[in-house]
């Protein structure tokens, strides 16, 4: 549309000159797809409407890591990138790495994540919309804001990890010789390749951080953490990574996961492979492996991940903030209060220091009381002790647990008096 600001009174326009005023208003309304009509004098302002709600979005013709959009139907696009410029689309190739982006002829841009850094693989997923903002020098990948985006835009997300922290000791701090599928400090089961190939497994650190464990040459032993398959975290396809702060004195280290049903193997996720070129002696080195859960015909069968890390070589690993997050990113570590580590601890193991029935009834009588415990528990518990004490005058103890509670009975024998019994840290045991 050309300039017709110069005309003064007295001028008269041409008739291609007065067309080109209604020209323009009439592209904006049927460019929205919208059929004149004299009778609806609001269609301008339904097409400037339309414009704002989905103005942004376009169409991909291009390849994985090169996106060519191109605007929706006849609508416009702008004339040039400037600051604030916003596109939406829908991907048809997923990306393996970093990412351009040509919108509208305009010229290839980088498409970086909300981070700045390159686009992780598989974040530009075919079929799933990606939103993106120009910075004045990259688009800038901006995530939907689900629970898992909201995280990891504040540094942080869930971590499946159970006491990452290591702040839950209810099993000790200290396990030497342990032996295979032992569970040592919560959450962390000892993985030994023969009798005595693991020498220890420690926690040690004044943040209570770290777990350690000794293996010796030739071994492929180390240690275990085990990821619950609950609720729908865990559907087939869905992208995990793993990540840990390892300081070990030899850099031989692997680490491995599968699918398990308790202690028995059912099939690979990530088979054993060396983590060596992530590592150095001595200094604790971030490393992180990103998985896809397969498609496995076990599945119903199936009820935890485990992630192994072990050694083949005579070493001494240190390891501390282990996480297990959804996406293709190791986030910072995500801390969580002691309370909460070990209330999901309790989960799958819980110790009571003492508990007693006790009657002056007469002799021959069931006696009997109920423990509600710290936390529901995964399944109905098995139950051992250290020891009993104070046996007066009653026999048969019976423990009869349940998920959320935990009743005992015994007999009181014949006579009269006092009929009492105590167990000393009784410990109850739902783990995988």
């Amino acid at each position: 549309m050309q300039d017709l600001n110069d005309k003064i009174t007295g001028s008269t326009l041409t008739a291609s000159e007065w067309n080109e005023v209604p020209s323009e208003l009439q592209n904006v309304i049927e460019n929205t797809g919208q059929t004149l009509s004299g009778g609806d004098l609001n269609q301008l302002g339904k097409g400037i409407a339309d414009y704002s709600v989905n103005g942004t979005f376009y169409t991909d013709s291009g390849a994985a890591d090169a996106y060519v959009l191109t605007t929706i139907g006849l609508k416009q696009t702008s004339t040039a990138y400037t600051d604030g410029f916003a596109i939406n689309f829908v991907p048809g190739n997923t990306n393996t790495g970093a990412s351009t982006v040509n919108v509208g002829s305009l010229g290839v841009k980088s498409l970086k994540y909300f981070d700045g850094s390159d686009m992780p693989a598989g974040v530009i997923a075919t079929g799933s919309e990606v939103g993106a903002v120009y910075d004045g020098t990259d688009f800038i990948y901006t995530p939907r804001v689900t629970e898992q985006t909201f995280a990891e835009m504040r540094g942080g997300r869930v971590n499946y990890i159970r006491n990452g922290g290591m702040s839950a000791v209810q099993r000790g701090t200290s396990f030497p010789t342990p032996l295979n599928n032992d569970y040592t400090i919560d959450g962390y089961v000892a993985l030994v390749d023969t009798v005595n190939d693991l020498t220890s497994v420690d926690r040690t650190g004044s943040q209570n951080e770290v777990a350690s464990f000794v293996s010796i040459a030739g071994a492929g032993s180390g240690l275990g953490m085990r990821v619950e398959l609950v609720g729908g975290d865990f559907t087939m396809g869905r992208t995990f990574t793993f990540s840990a702060e390892i300081n070990p004195s030899d850099t031989d280290v692997d680490i491995g996961i599968t699918y398990r049903l308790g202690n028995s193997f059912i099939s690979n996720i990530v088979a054993t492979t060396s983590i060596t070129s992530q590592l150095t002696a001595s200094v604790y080195s971030k490393v992180s492996v990103t998985f896809t859960l397969p498609v496995d015909a076990n599945l119903g069968t199936m009820d935890n991940i485990q992630i192994a890390i072990t050694s083949t070589a005579a070493n001494s690993v240190n390891m501390r903030k282990p996480q297990m997050e959804e996406g293709s990113i190791a986030t910072e570590f995500e801390y969580i209060s002691p309370a909460a580590e070990l209330a999901w601890c309790q989960r799958y193991y819980q110790v009571i220091g003492r508990v007693s029935v006790f009657t002056s009834d007469t002799g021959g009588n069931i006696i009997l009381n109920t423990f509600g415990l710290s936390a529901t528990m995964r399944a109905t518990p098995t139950v051992t002790e250290d020891s009993n004490t104070d046996d007066i005058n009653t026999n048969t103890f019976v423990y009869n647990p349940t998920a959320s509670n935990l009743g005992i009975q015994a007999t009181a024998t014949s006579g009269t008096g006092v009929y009492r019994t105590t167990r000393v840290n009784v410990r109850l045991d739902a783990e995988l």
